[in-house]
C-alpha cells in the first residue's frame, strides 16, 4: 500500500513532473464500455476533500473540548481515545432525530434551510460508504427511505459548504434545525447539554431515557455510549441491552406480515435485513420472501405452548398478538442474538444457511439501521487522517492546474480499477489511496451507485472496511498485487501518450 495519493499517481520521485497539467486523458474504457462523460466530477472530489477536512477539524474540537465545572457527570465526555466514540454515538442520535423530522423539499429550499449540521452529515457520509446496506435500508426501511428521496442532496450540500467560510453558518439553517429537532445546531454546543438517548424496552415497550455516560470512569460502565451498556426497565425490571433490543427488532421484522404496507410504519418492515439486495446489486423480493417464509415455516421458530389465546386476547387486537409472539420468541432465543443465529441456521435449508450470519449482523444494535453507524464513523477516521496528512484536504490546495491534474489522473486510475473488477468480478482488490478517494466520492454522489455501476464494473461497488486482525487473506494479497500491476500499466499508458517516461 502507498503512503500518499501523490505517490499513487506520480511516483515518489516525480513531484516536479512539469507537464502533468497538459496530460490529455483518453476516454476511459471499462470492459467493452467506453465512457463518454466523466464517471466522477473533479468538483465533487474537491468538495469531498473539503468535507473530510471539516470532519477532521470537528474531531480535533471534540478532543480539545473541556466541559465547565458545573456540567453534570453523566454529560461529561470520557477521557482518552474513547471520547470520539462517545461523540459519534451522540451524532448518530442526532442523525436519527433529524430523519424522523425532516421532510423532502424543493431542491433550492432544501439547500437554503435543511442542510443539517456537520456531525449529522458525517453520519450520513459513513452510512453511504456502506452502499449495500445503505441501498437496502433505503428500500426496506421507511425512515432511511427519506434519504433515498433526498438522493444526491448530500453532494450538493458538500459543494455548497466547500464554498462557504469554515466558521460561517447559515442563520436560516441554524434556526430551522433547532425548530425541527429541539437540539442546538452546533455539534459542540450539543455535547454541553445533559442529553439522554431514548430506548424502548423489548418486553413491555416502555420508553426509557438512558444517559450516554454514567460515571467518571471512561467507557467502562453502563451508559448508552459506553461498553456493556445496560439499563433496568422501570416498568418491568427487564435488563435492557442493545443486543436484546436488536433481537426484538429481528423478531419484529420476522413476524411482520409480508403483505403489510410499510409506508406508515417506521419501526418494522416487511423484509429481513440482508435478504433484499442480491450480490449483483439488484433488489430480489422473491428471494427475500422465500427466506422469511422458510424461517417462519420451520419448527425452530414456531410458537411455544406458553403462547396461548388467552394471553394474546388480553393484549387486545391491535398488535397484541405480535407483541406476545415477539416476547415468546425472545424467550425461546434466551434473549441472545447468538442463540437466534444458531436457530436461524437450523431453520434455513442448507443452501440458504449462509444468509443467517448476514441477517443477524444487521440487528446487533437497538437502532433501526443495518450497520453500527457510530463504529463506522470511528473506522472512517483512519482514511480521513491519511487524506489530511497528504495535504490534499487543505483549503485551496487544488487551485493550481498541475495539482488539479492529479485528480484527473486519479479518476482515470479509478476507471482502470473498475476495468479490473469487470475482468475479475469474483476477486477482491485493494485500491490505492487516490483510487479509494475517487471511489468514495462516486458512492456519495449517487445513493444508487452500486446498481448504477453494476452493468459497467460487473460488481457492486462496496467499501472494504473490516478484515481479520491478522491481515488480509493471502489470496486477497495476491489479487492486490495483481491489481497494482494492472493499474500501473494503465496509468503508464496515460503518461506514454504524452511522450513522458515517468509513471508511478
Amino acid at each position: 500500500m502507498i503512503d500518499s495519493p501523490v505517490d499513487s499517481v506520480k511516483g515518489r520521485d516525480s513531484l516536479q513532473t512539469p507537464d502533468i497539467e497538459t496530460i490529455h486523458i483518453p476516454p476511459p474504457k471499462i470492459g467493452p464500455h467506453t465512457l463518454s462523460e466523466p464517471i466522477v466530477e473533479i468538483e465533487h472530489i474537491k468538495a469531498h476533500l473539503a468535507l473530510l477536512d471539516s470532519f477532521h477539524d470537528l474531531r480535533t474540537s471534540v478532543e480539545q473540548y473541556r466541559p465547565s465545572l458545573d456540567t453534570p457527570e453523566f454529560a461529561r465526555p470520557p477521557a482518552g481515545p474513547q471520547r470520539w466514540s462517545w461523540f459519534a454515538e451522540r451524532a448518530v442520535g442526532r442523525f436519527q432525530r433529524w430523519l424522523t423530522k425532516v421532510s423532502v423539499q424543493d431542491t433550492q429550499e432544501w439547500e437554503e434551510k435543511d442542510i443539517p449540521p456537520l456531525d449529522v452529515l458525517m453520519v450520513w457520509h459513513a452510512y453511504m460508504l456502506h452502499p449495500r446496506w445503505y441501498a437496502e435500508d433505503c428500500e426496506r426501511l421507511p425512515l432511511s427511505g427519506k434519504l433515498k428521496t433526498l438522493n444526491d442532496q448530500f453532494m450538493r450540500a458538500a459543494v455548497i459548504l466547500r464554498h462557504s467560510l469554515p466558521s460561517k453558518q447559515s442563520d436560516t439553517r441554524n434556526k430551522h434545525w433547532t425548530t425541527l429537532t429541539g437540539l442546538p445546531f452546533d455539534p459542540i454546543e450539543a455535547v454541553k447539554q445533559a442529553y439522554f438517548e431514548e430506548i424502548q424496552c423489548p418486553m413491555c415497550q416502555a420508553v426509557l431515557k438512558a444517559p450516554y455516560k454514567n460515571d467518571a470512569r471512561a467507557y467502562s460502565t453502563r451508559g448508552y455510549a459506553q461498553a456493556r451498556f445496560s439499563i433496568t426497565c422501570t416498568s418491568c425490571n427487564f435488563d435492557v441491552t442493545k443486543e436484546r433490543v436488536g433481537l426484538s427488532r429481528f423478531i419484529t421484522d420476522l413476524i411482520k406480515d409480508t403483505g403489510a404496507n410499510t409506508s406508515s410504519n417506521e419501526t418494522g418492515c416487511t423484509y429481513l435485513a440482508g435478504t433484499l439486495l442480491s450480490s449483483s446489486g439488484r433488489f430480489d423480493r422473491a428471494f427475500a420472501h422465500r427466506v422469511k417464509n422458510e424461517i417462519l415455516a420451520s419448527a425452530t421458530f414456531k410458537a411455544s405452548g406458553r403462547l396461548d389465546s388467552q394471553e394474546t386476547s388480553s393484549l387486545g387486537q391491535a398488535g397484541g398478538i405480535h407483541e406476545a409472539r415477539n416476547r415468546d420468541l425472545q424467550e425461546q432465543c434466551e434473549y441472545s442474538l447468538e442463540k437466534a443465529q444458531t436457530k436461524l441456521k437450523t431453520a434455513l435449508k442448507p443452501g440458504d444457511a449462509w444468509i443467517a450470519d448476514r441477517i443477524i449482523s444487521a440487528y446487533k444494535t437497538d437502532r433501526p439501521f443495518s450497520i453500527d453507524l457510530g463504529a463506522a464513523i470511528v473506522r472512517q477516521g483512519s482514511f480521513t487522517d491519511k487524506m489530511k496528512a497528504s495535504g490534499w484536504t487543505k483549503r485551496g490546495y487544488f487551485n493550481k492546474k498541475e495539482r488539479e491534474a492529479l485528480l484527473r489522473v486519479a479518476v482515470a486510475r479509478y476507471c482502470g480499477f473498475l476495468d479490473i473488477m469487470y475482468a475479475a468480478p469474483t476477486s477482491f482488490f485493494v485500491p490505492t489511496l487516490d483510487i479509494d478517494l475517487v471511489w468514495h466520492t462516486h458512492q456519495l454522489w449517487d445513493s444508487n451507485t452500486g446498481a448504477t455501476a453494476c452493468p459497467i464494473s460487473g460488481a457492486f461497488l462496496t467499501t472494504i472496511t473490516l478484515w481479520p486482525k491478522n491481515g488480509y487473506p493471502s489470496p486477497f494479497k495476491r489479487h492486490a498485487r495483481c491489481g497494482r500491476t494492472i493499474l500501473d500499466t494503465h496509468t503508464s499508458r496515460i503518461f506514454r501518450l504524452q511522450g513522458t517516461n515517468r509513471h508511478p
